[in-house]
């Protein structure tokens, strides 16, 4: 459905990246310049200025190429994507403690890298480790290389069971032949048919991929990153989609598009779905397949994803042990997105009024990142109605409700998103609202109107025995018209009008057991969108009535916005505490009473967990923070 549960459901944040970070020190590697006594006393008595100058240039210039070697300097310039952890030593302290949090019985990475390479000594503990994917001979198949910070290469060798006189040693990690080299600072670890490789690499100066440079801060800034580079993105999109690199595949025949390198070609309608068609595809593998080709396929997403220079995650834990991370899209380009950045004037309005809340967000959000949204959204909500409600729609149809999602999106500047419990009475899907602001206000009603009408259209020319057409009404709401659409959920699905089935539905959708959605045009500049009883609307608009700008540094929102950055276009905040408890009342709506364990657990009460991101410079980025007490709470649910 285009609003309502989905929406809701939509805006879930299911599995973030949630691990550990802290800003690294810097680096110590480049080539010593001692400043021994024989040189000392040389530079003392020389009479020559041209030394004591190249003595003191050689101690200007240490530090510099001390700072320059970042570990990720080493990042060969056909990898398909690297990790970094920084400091081992610091970021396997904070793990320990935030795993001694949550009573999670697991090793910190320094323990794990230790376990995992053989290496019992000789590792420099305040050192960063570079892991390096590589192309491969078949594209399931990638290379890995992995740089070891060392302070003893001998004693490492030694811990191996290796010779430390040879430039490449062949050494047994964990039962598996590896070579080992000394690359500066590090060792140096591949596989044993890629001694060539690793014979160039020891050889060559470092060549990284110049892209790197960018995110270089960013990157010492955490306590691990994991980035992506384009040959890495396409061949993972590739790989998950069953479909070869373009390196690997036939040439493109006459009139065919090549969607990993399209240009200003349009994308097919659905690259993935050979790979999906695919009758050997065994059941865990198609599901899979089925949740990519949901988001991405023929979608802005995957233009995005195939267009964007570096793709990153970030994790790092702050000394109260809250956990922050961040992902990085570099690259963005001005042909695919348009004008992207910029300040906005216009601010959403506050909706919130403190209490319960599953979710609650607002921000500005660019033309293009809206159009991205809406576009996948809508194509999840379709895909949810092939596969879960099995209906056959007609493409025309769906065509044309696609394009007037766009159109009802073109002009949105801001929104606001707030989804609260309610009461009992009220039904488990009410009280979820969108705010946006667009000028002018009537023209979004209008495609508002016109995006219901195609989907009772498209819904009507449907080849199924479920029909979700919703019933049309103007009403008032205080002294302004709204339109209301509501729908008998129970009647669509055609289940016999029992009372269990009635009751059941009263306590989902509120008194009637019907869903109702809501479109009312608040002023000149401001629509509401709901999915509420007419109370719960009413009470909305009297919110909004008093024309209040968000604050989001007080209440319930104050210690999760402190760890958000200040600068960001758009702010989102997610309480699994609250979602725990309105999940428990859909199940006890659906099943009635349980005898016995309840079906639902039973999370903590703790602070929400945050979003924060923006689009600057053609580069879109996302953090998120998750207090320590969340954390602390999410390993007792677990525990459970």
């Amino acid at each position: 459905m285009p609003f309502g549960p989905e929406l809701t459901a939509e805006g879930r944040f299911s599995s973030v990246c949630f691990l550990v970070g802290h800003p690294a020190a810097q680096d110590n590697r480049g080539c010593p310049f001692p400043l021994t006594r024989t040189a000392t006393d040389a530079a003392m008595h020389s009479q020559s200025l041209a030394h004591v100058g190249l003595l003191l240039l050689s101690l200007l210039i240490r530090p510099v190429a001390i700072r320059a070697a970042d570990v990720q300097q080493n990042v060969p310039a056909d990898a398909l994507g690297f990790v970094v952890v920084k400091n081992l030593a610091a970021t396997d302290a904070k793990v320990q403690q935030l795993l001694k949090r949550i009573e999670a019985p697991l090793p910190g990475p320094l323990a794990f890298v230790k376990a995992a390479t053989g290496v019992s000594a000789g590792l420099d503990p305040q050192g960063d480790l570079l892991f390096v994917v590589l192309p491969g001979a078949a594209a399931d198949k990638p290379q890995f290389a992995i740089w070891l910070p060392v302070r003893d290469y001998d004693q490492l060798m030694a811990s191996l069971g290796g010779a430390s006189g040879q430039e490449i040693a062949a050494v047994t990690v964990a039962g598996e032949d590896v070579l080992v080299a000394h690359d500066g600072r590090w060792a140096l670890m591949m596989d044993p048919e890629q001694r060539e490789l690793m014979q160039r690499t020891l050889a060559a100066d470092p060549n990284p991929p110049p892209v790197i440079a960018q995110w270089n801060n960013w990157i010492d800034a955490n306590d691990i990153s994991v980035v992506a580079l384009p040959q890495g993105v396409r061949a993972t999109l590739a790989w998950a989609a069953s479909i070869e690199p373009a390196a690997q595949r036939a040439p493109a025949q006459e009139n065919e598009v090549d969607i990993f390198n399209f240009g200003e070609a349009e994308q097919p309608e659905d690259p993935f779905a050979a790979a999906l068609n695919d009758q050997g595809t065994n059941q865990a593998a198609a599901t899979w397949r089925a949740t990519i080709r949901k988001w991405t396929t023929a979608s802005p997403l995957t233009r995005l994803l195939l267009h964007a220079r570096l793709v990153g995650c970030a994790l790092r834990l702050d000394e109260n042990g809250n956990v922050q991370a961040a992902l990085r899209l570099n690259g963005l380009e001005a042909r695919l997105w348009g004008d992207i950045g910029g300040e906005h004037e216009k601010r959403p309005p506050a909706l919130y009024q403190g209490g319960n809340f599953v979710l609650h967000g607002a921000g500005n959000l660019p033309l293009p990142l809206t159009s991205l949204l809406a576009d996948a959204y809508v194509r999840s909500v379709i895909e949810d109605l092939k596969t879960e409600e099995r209906m056959e729609l007609r493409e025309a149809s769906v065509t044309q409700f696609r394009e007037a999602i766009q159109r009802a999106t073109a002009d949105v500047d801001s929104a606001v998103v707030l989804t609260q419990p309610g009461d009992k009475q009220a039904g488990v899907y009410t009280n979820d609202f969108l705010v946006v602001r667009a000028s002018p206000a009537g023209t979004f009603a209008e495609n508002a109107k016109e995006v219901m009408r195609l989907w009772n259209s498209m819904n009507r020319d449907a080849q199924t025995q479920t029909r979700l057409v919703f019933d049309v009404e103007e009403v008032k709401v205080g002294n302004r018209t709204a339109t209301q659409y509501s729908l008998d959920i129970a009647a669509a699905d055609g289940a016999p009008d029992l009372p269990e089935i009635r009751q059941a539905m009263e306590k989902l959708f509120g008194p009637g057991g019907k869903l109702r959605l809501w479109i009312v045009p608040v002023d000149d500049e401001t629509v509401l969108l709901a999915t509420a009883t007419p109370e719960q609307v009413a009470a909305a608009l009297e919110v909004l009535d008093r024309k209040q700008s968000i604050v989001w540094s007080d209440s319930e929102l104050a210690s999760t916005y402190r760890l958000l950055p200040d600068d960001a276009d758009w702010r989102l905040f997610f309480s699994p505490h609250h979602y725990n408890n309105w999940h428990r009342r859909q199940m006890d709506a659906i099943t009635g009473p349980v005898i016995g364990s309840p079906l639902v657990k039973e999370f903590p009460s703790s602070p929400p967990i945050g979003f924060a991101g923006g689009l600057r410079n053609h580069e879109l980025w996302i953090d998120a923070a998750v207090p320590a007490e969340t954390l602390k709470g999410a390993g007792a649910y677990l525990r459970k």
